[in-house]
């Protein structure tokens, strides 16, 4: 499964808790160069809107925030 595809399944899933970047390379088991494309693809979601952060830097979906 492509990163990207792991990183919306994991922020979809009904069981996440939002949580800080790096947290999410450690939940998807990710070593160092993937934890590196990982962080650099969850900054161009966040500039896109796909996801978003919340206080304290976590990160989950729009939808789960109550974003309007």
């Amino acid at each position: 499964m492509e990163l990207y595809e792991q990183i919306l399944n994991l922020l979809g899933a009904e069981d996440y808790v939002p949580v800080r970047k790096k947290a999410i390379s450690t939940m998807l088991k990710l070593g160092p160069e993937e934890t590196q494309e990982a962080d650099q693809l969850i900054d161009r979601m966040l500039g896109s809107g796909e996801i978003v952060r919340l206080k304290k830097d976590k990160i989950c979906l729009p939808i789960d925030a109550d974003l309007v």
